[in-house]
């Protein structure tokens, strides 16, 4: 837990484990309501990796890389609102039901890798293999067996910034025996979410009432010159885009898109207004900008087009050098669910469902497929899942509810 003058801002800054905690404490207690209800529900919980989707019957069979564990819930657990599971012997090798929501997470960068070799050192979906607390872990094995640890950074934006705080540390411990890199074409990295202004900001081009906004292009093009009209003083952009979604300007605008439009908009110009309005914890920048200052990060502005593993590197290639890693991270950003299913199956299946060929899983106004009703994907996979560009955690559980809301009406709704 961090925060930032809590008395006189009235702020406080809060670690994304922090919603796990509270999640799990609601998710028990509606637990227990149910448990209490009169009609008989049955919840069952397995634990396997679903590779394919496929229908028999007109029902949906999932089927597991391994068998399917059954888990049932920890009562006494539950009773002090916690979640645990104790496992049950029952295995299977495939679950029918008559309808799925998918939450896959962010998609994993693109592998870049050049063979099949597997090296642990490797880290290419940051986020799946465990985050900054895997990436320490490695870090503790190499420092234990060499004298010099290379460490490389493809990409510079979120995966980056957030192992920063451990990582220097590390470097302080280390010192040269410790040497950090970090490629990046343009070495863009997300700007600080602080608020050191107490004026209020005025927005003089995107606010509502004017009836010419009526375009993805005309949205895009307001947003960036109330940006470029304070584009000497970087910290009021955060405060600028702080009160467009306080005013709910840009959901009020895209709302009423047409269709053509509002395809328009979720395939071009929502990842453009994404990429402007990023903004992350005010530390993590700073700390980053410090360490560079020391130098005690090395900033290579290149594009790395191929990673090659062997036994004892991970080897890096940009245009026209090469370099060597002991440990290398690819925080290079999401690929799309295209690239994903060349190497993870799921995303094979959910493509031949898809009547979309070029960007994320198209889904309808329920959030289910298009193509196929019984497929809920409230997620990040789902073509304009963030219209109005709120937080990440907060629109999956706007859509999540609407996706519920859908399952109960077809389930229970006469």
């Amino acid at each position: 837990l961090k925060s930032s003058n809590i008395l006189k801002k009235k702020e406080i800054y809060l670690p994304r484990i922090a919603v796990a905690f509270w999640h799990e404490y609601l998710m028990a207690r509606y637990l227990k309501k149910i448990f209490k209800l009169k009609k008989k529900i049955n919840i069952d919980f397995f634990q396997g990796e679903v590779v394919s989707i496929n229908k028999k019957n007109r029902i949906n069979m999932l089927s597991t890389k391994k068998d399917f564990v059954q888990y049932s819930l920890d009562l006494k657990k539950l009773n002090e609102n916690k979640i645990s599971f104790n496992k049950i012997k029952l295995k299977k090798q495939s679950l029918l039901s008559k309808s799925i929501t998918i939450g896959l997470g962010i998609l994993p960068p693109k592998t870049l890798t050049s063979n099949k070799l597997n090296n642990p050192n490797y880290i290419w979906d940051f986020y799946k293999d465990g985050a900054t607390s895997n990436l320490i872990s490695i870090l503790k094995k190499n420092y234990l067996k060499k004298n010099i640890i290379r460490l490389g950074f493809v990409g510079s934006k979120a995966g980056f910034l957030e192992s920063l705080s451990l990582i220097n540390l590390y470097k302080k411990k280390l010192g040269k025996k410790l040497l950090i890199t970090c490629f990046s074409r343009s070495f863009e990295s997300l700007e600080p979410a602080q608020n050191i202004s107490n004026k209020k900001i005025t927005l003089r081009f995107f606010k509502k009432g004017r009836k010419e906004i009526d375009t993805a292009f005309k949205i895009f093009s307001e947003i960036l010159k109330e940006f470029e009209i304070k584009k000497n003083i970087k910290i009021k952009k955060y405060l600028v885009w702080t009160e467009i979604l306080k005013k709910n300007i840009l959901d009020h605008y895209v709302d009423n898109l047409n269709n053509k439009e509002l395809k328009e908009y979720q395939s071009i110009y929502l990842s453009k207004i994404r990429d402007l309005t990023r903004f992350t914890f005010p530390d993590t920048v700073r700390l980053k900008n410090n360490m560079i200052k020391n130098k005690n990060i090395k900033i290579i502005k290149k594009k790395i087009n191929k990673i090659k593993l062997d036994k004892k590197y991970v080897k890096v290639y940009s245009q026209n050098n090469s370099y060597n890693f002991d440990i290398l991270v690819n925080v290079s950003g999401p690929s799309n669910i295209y690239e994903a299913s060349k190497n993870i199956s799921i995303y094979s299946s959910l493509i031949k469902l898809n009547d979309n060929k070029k960007n994320n899983l198209s889904v309808n106004k329920n959030f289910s497929l298009k193509k196929d009703r019984t497929i809920y994907v409230p997620g990040v996979i789902a073509e304009g899942f963030n219209n109005d560009r709120k937080t990440i955690i907060k629109a999956i559980i706007n859509n999540s509810n609407i996706s519920s809301e859908s399952i109960y009406n077809n389930f229970f709704i006469k």
